[in-house]
């Protein structure tokens, strides 16, 4: 990987960690929608989604890439759905094998691991993703992704969800 990528990593790492901590120093609204008010992992994948989508936004001013505005924004929402998910699925691995981590300085180590890890992941995805041609309905099946993505994060950033990921209502 690049220097250029690892700068990334680092950047969107760094982002991550702040937006975590912003609500509870910042307890208001606009800290609700981008912080963690709650250790769920909604609200990691919520921030990795902001964390990755900012620090891309930031990134196509700064570089002035030489990718058409096109792929660079597709690529880039493709990305920030991909962070919300590995950071999903990537976590569950210790709990899923070994059980709850049992002690919370073990669980910050582990999720900046996992943060990290999924980063790395992504970003060198997204240096290969960058370098296709998209199709319409590829293009329009991504950016309808990372809307739909970004309505379920601000949306249920201020309420409960209207079902449950893991449980099954009885009807």
């Amino acid at each position: 990987m690049s220097k250029k990528s690892w700068l990334k990593i680092l950047i969107v790492w760094v982002l991550y960690v702040l937006l975590h901590f912003t609500y509870k120093y910042f307890p208001n609204p606009v800290f609700v929608l981008f912080g963690c008010p709650e250790e769920t992992i909604f609200q990691h994948m919520k921030m990795g989604f902001f964390s990755y989508s900012l620090v891309s936004i930031i990134e196509y001013f700064i570089l002035k890439t030489k990718l058409s505005v096109k792929n660079f924004v597709i690529t880039r929402m493709f990305s920030a759905l991909l962070i919300s998910f590995f950071c999903f699925i990537i976590w569950y691995i210790w709990p899923l094998f070994f059980g709850p981590i049992p002690t919370e300085v073990g669980e910050i180590i582990y999720s900046n691991i996992i943060i990290i890890l999924s980063l790395i992941t992504v970003v060198s995805f997204e240096v290969d993703i960058e370098k296709s041609t998209f199709s319409k309905i590829t293009t329009i099946g991504i950016a309808a992704a990372w809307i739909i993505a970004l309505c379920f994060y601000v949306i249920l950033s201020s309420g409960e969800a209207p079902v449950l990921v893991f449980e099954l209502h009885a009807h």
